[in-house]
């Protein structure tokens, strides 16, 4: 019997960034199938993110014949397969266990991102952006691995221009996004906000629910009450119970100590119980990454995903070939230009979205001598961010200075 050995797709992901996909003010997610094809062929990723296996999923690479390339919209991965018997499919040469994930760093080229990128500026100190295929840990819709954003908290907080909300977090129907500092519901105040549809295979794009505390190996976390040792219980992102050396102490305000080092790279939760007065209970998830670079993010695929539109294998152990999609959005901001022709700086009416090909048109400003003056488009201008630190301001600002 003569065995056929080929090779097969084994996944791709496609990484989409709108600064690059839209042109002014036309959005990409508008064009038809022929225009969006012809956008792609001048289209490279490479131009903001390097894609990089791990140390170790660049061992299960080898060992399992497989061989990953760097592409203009992302990374696909091939995989030496043979034809499966009593199937019209192809299964891997060298099987995988059920619990192989593949893991990537997302390393970035750009140093300008968030310039640009409508990700959250507050809080990235000791976290890390996560984006994977399993819908148990976050809910998601195939075939988008950024995973849905958070609901209205209605606390009072603040939102700011680039931040996103769902109206649902567990089947999101609406997208929305601060265009300035406001603390309304989009859901019934809509100032400040712009709501789009998320139904069929709308983008889901990068947000605050993707953004992840990050661990090295030992992690520190602080205790609030009184714990004892066996009221602490740590799990794995498969919810199997994992026991590492865990230091916790008897006195308050002082920090329980893990030990993570022994354990694979990935999603863990720590569980703490107190059943002594005032009763508490409370949970911890972080990602746990031991390797030295901090990279701005993270893709796991895991084989099986929990979710069979998101798993790498058919049931019956065949390729599916799946085709992941990381979309991010481009920011709206509005654009502020300073120049010692204008009397003061001048200021768009509303919030603008930055793209690096096309231009808002019929963009002009008065001179000192109440002359048009035609502005350019400020691409990867300076963001300005007086929202954040001044309660009197609600805007963030692209500034560009004309000579």
């Amino acid at each position: 019997m003569s065995v056929t050995v080929t090779y097969h797709i084994l996944f791709e992901v496609n990484i989409l960034h709108h600064y690059l996909l839209d042109a002014g003010t036309t959005s990409f997610n508008t064009l038809t199938s022929e225009q969006q094809a012809e956008v792609m062929l001048k289209y490279d990723i490479r131009e903001i993110f390097d894609i990089i296996p791990t140390a170790q999923c660049q061992k299960i690479l080898n060992a399992h014949h497989c061989v990953m390339k760097a592409t203009s919209q992302g990374i696909i991965v091939g995989i030496r397969a043979e034809a499966a018997d009593g199937t019209d499919g192809y299964q891997p040469f060298n099987p995988f266990s059920d619990d192989t994930a593949f893991t990537f760093v997302l390393r970035l080229r750009d140093m300008n991102l968030l310039n640009y990128s409508a990700l959250p500026f507050p809080g990235n100190t000791g976290t890390i952006y996560v984006f994977h295929n399993n819908s148990n840990l976050s809910p998601r819709s195939f075939p988008h691995i950024a995973a849905y954003p958070p609901p209205f908290h209605g606390d009072g907080r603040n939102y700011y221009p680039g931040d996103m909300l769902s109206d649902n977090p567990a089947s999101a129907s609406t997208l929305y996004t601060a265009l300035r500092k406001t603390a309304n519901n989009p859901a019934s105040n809509a100032d400040g906000w712009m709501a789009e549809p998320m139904t069929g295979k709308g983008p889901v794009y990068a947000n605050e629910n993707d953004r992840q505390p990050l661990e090295r190996g030992l992690v520190s976390y602080p205790a609030l009450h009184t714990y004892l040792k066996e009221e602490i219980t740590i799990t794995n992102e498969a919810g199997n119970i994992v026991t590492p050396s865990i230091d916790v102490p008897e006195d308050n305000n002082t920090g329980i100590q893990v030990d993570m080092r022994p354990f694979p790279d990935g999603f863990y939760t720590l569980h703490a119980l107190s059943g002594e007065k005032p009763e508490h209970e409370e949970s911890y998830t972080f990602y746990l990454f031991k390797e030295r670079i901090s990279p701005f993010g993270i893709i796991k695929l895991a084989l099986n995903a929990h979710d069979d539109t998101y798993n790498i294998r058919n049931p019956n152990g065949t390729l599916r070939s799946p085709v992941y999609r990381l979309h991010f959005r481009n920011r709206h901001t509005y654009w502020r230009y300073v120049s010692k022709d204008f009397n003061t700086p001048f200021v768009t009416n509303e919030p603008l979205p930055l793209t690096k090909n096309g231009v808002v048109p019929n963009l002009t400003a008065k001179n000192k001598d109440n002359e048009d003056v035609d502005l350019p488009n400020p691409g990867k201008a300076p963001l300005k961010t007086e929202a954040l630190v001044d309660p009197n301001e609600d805007k963030f600002y692209s500034e560009i200075h004309l000579h």
